[in-house]
C-alpha cells in the first residue's frame, strides 16, 4: 500500500520550455502523483506541451488568450478511473471526478483572523462568507486548517498592499479526512504562490518496475571518469589472476562498473536533492521570520536562497531538455511523429505481453497471481544453469531489474 503525494500550485505562466521543464523536474523529485495547477496561461493550441514521459494531462481549461488556465495531471503509471470530467471555456475551472476534493487559488480567505496577516475575526468580507457557505453546502473541510489549527500562515504576499494571505486551499470531503496523513505548505520558489502538498493513503497500489539505463551525460564529468578509471583499474588488478577466461572477466567487470555508475550517480543525485531540501527549509524558516518581523536582511537572504535554488533547478532542466532533444529529435525532420513512434517502441520493448508455459499454454494476463509450471533457464560458464520457477509476474519483475 503506497501513499499518493498530491500538489496544488499556482505556477503563473508556463509558456517557457525552461519553466515547464523545471516544474516537471520538481514534481518528479518530490514524487508527486497528482498535480493540480492554476494560472497556466496556455492556449488550446499548446496545452499538449505540458506533459512528458512521466506525467500526462487528463483535463484542462484554457482562455482564448494567454491568461488564466487550469490543468490536472497524473503520473502515467498511476492506475485510476475517471468517473466524469468537465470544464468551462474561460480558463476558470476544470473538474475530474475520481477523488472527493476541491482545490485552487480562490482569491478569497476563509478566516481573516488566521488566513491574513492584518485580519481579525470581526472583519468578515462577503467573499469569506460565500466561501464558508460553499463548504457547508458541499460538506467539505479545509484540510490544512484541520491539521494546523490556530496557525497563522500565508500562501501569497502582495508587495503592493504589503500584506500576506492564505488564498490557496484544499477542500476535501469529510469521508477521506482520515486517509490524509500529512499536509504541508512549501516555500515560495517556483512561483509567487506557496505550493500545497498533501499525502493521501489510498487502497492497494503497485508501482511499475523500471529498468536501469546508463546516464551518458556522466561521460562529460571529469570526476566521474577519474572515479571509473580508478575502480576499473583496482578491479582488474585484484581479479586478473583469478580467472583464465577473458570473456568471464569482461562480463564480471561490466557488472561491477554498472554498480560503480549507479553509486556515483546516486550520490550526485542525493547531494543535489539534499542541497535543494536545505534551501527549501531555510527559505520557509526565513519567510516565517519575515512574516513576523520584516527586515531588509531577511529579504536579501530570501533573494539569495531563491537564486541558488533557481541555479540548481535550471541546470537540471537544461539537461533534461538537451537529453530529450538528443534522444528524440536529432534523427528526423518530423519530431512530433518521431517522438510518438519512439515512445511507442520503447513502451512495447519494456512490456511482457505474454508467456508460454512448458505445456504450450500462452498466458496474457500477467498481473494475476496464478502460479504456473513454467521456468526460465539461465546458462552460464561450464554448463552450470539456474532454473527459476514461479508466477509470470515475478519473472517480469526479475527481467526488468536484471
Amino acid at each position: 500500500m503506497a501513499n499518493l503525494n498530491i500538489i496544488s500550485c499556482n505556477v503563473r505562466p508556463l509558456n517557457s520550455p525552461i519553466k515547464r521543464t523545471r516544474c516537471f523536474e520538481f514534481l518528479h523529485r518530490k514524487q508527486i502523483y497528482i498535480v493540480l495547477i492554476q494560472e497556466t496561461h496556455l492556449t488550446e493550441n499548446n496545452v499538449q506541451s505540458f506533459q512528458n514521459k512521466r506525467y500526462k494531462l487528463i483535463a484542462h481549461s484554457c482562455a482564448f488568450s494567454k491568461t488564466r488556465g487550469g490543468f490536472l495531471l497524473t503520473q502515467r503509471k498511476l492506475p485510476y478511473t475517471v468517473i466524469e470530467s468537465g470544464k468551462d471555456n474561460n480558463g476558470r475551472f476544470v473538474y475530474v471526478l475520481f477523488l472527493p476534493f476541491v482545490t485552487g487559488d480562490f482569491n478569497a480567505i476563509l478566516c481573516p483572523e488566521w488566513d491574513r496577516s492584518s485580519g481579525s475575526s470581526e472583519s468578515m468580507p462577503p467573499s469569506s462568507l460565500s466561501l464558508g457557505s460553499f463548504l457547508t453546502d458541499l460538506n467539505l473541510v479545509d484540510i490544512w486548517r484541520l491539521h494546523n489549527n490556530k496557525v497563522k500562515a500565508s500562501s501569497f504576499h502582495s508587495g503592493h498592499h504589503g500584506s500576506s494571505s492564505r488564498i490557496d486551499y484544499i477542500f476535501v470531503s469529510l469521508s477521506i479526512t482520515n486517509s490524509i496523513t500529512h499536509i504541508d505548505m512549501l516555500p515560495i520558489l517556483i512561483s509567487d504562490h506557496t505550493l500545497v502538498v498533501w499525502i493521501l493513503k489510498p487502497g492497494i497500489y503497485h508501482p511499475k518496475v523500471h529498468r536501469w539505463r546508463f546516464k551518458d551525460f556522466l561521460l562529460g564529468n571529469e570526476s566521474f571518469l577519474s572515479h571509473m578509471n580508478q575502480h576499473n583499474n583496482n578491479f582488474i588488478t585484484h581479479n586478473k589472476g583469478s580467472c583464465n577466461d577473458a570473456q568471464i572477466l569482461w562480463e564480471t567487470d561490466k557488472c561491477f562498473m554498472m554498480g560503480v555508475c549507479i553509486g556515483f550517480s546516486s550520490r550526485q543525485h542525493s547531494e543535489r536533492n539534499k542541497r535543494l531540501n536545505e534551501i527549501e527549509r531555510e527559505t520557509k524558516r526565513t519567510e516565517e521570520e519575515q512574516l513576523a518581523n520584516p527586515s531588509v536582511a531577511n529579504a536579501q537572504l530570501l533573494t539569495k536562497l531563491k537564486g541558488g535554488y533557481h541555479t540548481l533547478s535550471l541546470a537540471k532542466a537544461e539537461f533534461i531538455l538537451h537529453r530529450t532533444k538528443q534522444r528524440y529529435y536529432y534523427d528526423g525532420d518530423r519530431p512530433g511523429s518521431l517522438l510518438a513512434l519512439r515512445l511507442k517502441r520503447c513502451e512495447s520493448k519494456a512490456t511482457i505481453n505474454a508467456i508460454r508455459t512448458t505445456e504450450g499454454t500462452v498466458i496474457t494476463q500477467l498481473g494475476t497471481a496464478v502460479y504456473l509450471k513454467c521456468s526460465f533457464v539461465i546458462y552460464t560458464h561450464q554448463n552450470v544453469s539456474f532454473i527459476l520457477k514461479g508466477p509470470p509476474h515475478l519473472f517480469a519483475a526479475y527481467l526488468f531489474q536484471n
